[in-house]
């Protein structure tokens, strides 16, 4: 994290401990990361992002804080490639679109709650995962 970033490091620290979690230089690190770089990453795509700067980071770091965060509500878990877990620091309702020749995700910011018909149904959870070509491969 780069010096004239101190006070979102400390903005990152305050909501850390707010959540009742425990403000470690790499849980802020990574948090930061997150909000910065928009790209859905896996565990192992985010330590292979922070290895550089952060040598003593562990996989287990990595894995145990994004699915410590995960449980907090501050990152949301999507499941658009099987059994791989990838985050978004974005929470709210909104669709995943996958480029089946690049990988990258993107976040397409539409519900889908508002293309259901009217039902007595009560949406408590929307995934909706798209794959296609993104406009990058076309």
């Amino acid at each position: 994290m780069k010096r004239e970033n101190k006070i979102y490091a400390e903005e990152i620290k305050k909501l850390l401990i707010e959540k009742g979690i425990s403000p470690s230089y790499q849980r802020i690190r990574i948090f930061d990361f997150l909000t910065t770089n928009r790209i859905h990453p896996s565990a192992e795509m985010l330590y292979l992002q922070l290895i550089g700067e952060m040598p003593t980071l562990s996989r287990t770091t990595v894995y145990s804080t994004l699915n410590l965060f995960a449980d907090k509500g501050m990152l949301k878990r999507i499941f658009i490639e099987g059994t791989l877990v990838r985050f978004d620091i974005d929470t709210s309702d909104h669709m995943h679109f996958k480029c089946t020749k690049c990988g990258e995700v993107f976040d397409i910011f539409k519900s889908a709650k508002k293309l259901l018909p009217k039902t007595e149904h009560k949406v408590i959870n929307e995934e909706v995962y798209l794959y296609g070509i993104c406009k990058n491969c076309k």
